[in-house]
């Protein structure tokens, strides 16, 4: 993606955007459309090819769950491709919309840049997203979902990115949540290396805890999730222990840091367990 390649842009072809976000819908909705990393994403792009739209990407994070696209009816796209999420979700599109932004031409690559300089981030300025949208840019590539007007959006995005995080004081402090998680943990405990600590949620954000965790040396590291299989793989990886949600008890007698990043509809620690 490096690649300096001019590239034959139709006129008549524009950008779009449809989706929800961290600022527009609650965590419990944006789960429902794509339950399942990397695999629903695979499965939107195929709908969303079968819908009439050649050109497209899923980016789909803990924080927001959106297409983007390129189309001479930009539109029209944009509406479709939101039916598309609604399907996947169970839903009717008008049960999205209140939460959904579609988004055009200029507006869209405004969106484009905002999301790949991580200025719409939860933790402004978290380097995260950057690779989480070039790796959904990777597999709409693999899928044949990129032509040159979406590829030369995304060009200028990645060039928007660079310039924010080398020109402005955004980058001077490390502020992913990965890294705020791991410094206010030291800022109570210390070292951390005589410490057990319970971490909660193993999806793309608590995966990524849980590796700078174990870099710390813990006494005991234990992971539970509500996908037992994706649990018991990092845990082997990682020499830590696996748990169940009902197995919490067992760990929060011993633990001396719990830290959540687990999506529920409802608390999944109450005040009797604390």
């Amino acid at each position: 993606m490096a690649d300096r390649t001019p590239l034959a842009i139709s006129p008549a072809v524009e950008l779009f955007v449809t989706g929800l976000s961290h600022r527009t819908a609650p965590t419990a909705l944006r789960d429902r459309l794509v339950p399942d990393e990397g695999a629903g994403a695979e499965l939107l792009l195929r709908a969303l090819t079968q819908a009439g739209i050649g050109q497209a990407l899923v980016l789909a994070t803990c924080d927001r769950i959106e297409v983007v696209g390129a189309d001479a009816a930009s539109a029209a796209a944009a509406e479709t491709a939101l039916s598309q999420l609604a399907r996947r979700g169970g839903l009717a599109p008008s049960a999205l919309r209140p939460h959904a932004y579609l988004r055009t031409g200029p507006d869209a690559l405004r969106h484009l840049f905002e999301v790949a300089a991580s200025l719409d981030s939860v933790v402004i300025g978290e380097p995260e997203i950057l690779g989480q949208l070039k790796a959904a840019h990777r597999l709409a590539v693999e899928a044949g979902c990129v032509g040159p007007e979406l590829e030369g959006g995304l060009r200028r995005a990645y060039g928007a990115a660079k310039r924010v995080r080398t020109e402005t004081a955004l980058a001077e402090q490390s502020v992913s949540l990965v890294a705020v998680a791991i410094k206010l943990a030291r800022q109570i405990h210390g070292d951390l290396s005589e410490t057990g600590v319970l971490l909660i949620g193993l999806g793309e954000l608590g995966g990524a805890i849980a590796r700078a965790l174990q870099v710390q040396g813990l006494r005991r590291l234990w992971l539970a999730t509500t996908a037992p299989a994706r649990g018991a793989l990092l845990a082997h990886e990682l020499g830590a222990r696996a748990l169940t949600i009902g197995e919490l008890a067992s760990a929060l007698d011993h633990a001396d840091i719990v830290l959540a990043a687990q999506s529920a509809a409802a608390p999944v620690l109450g005040a009797a367990e604390l």
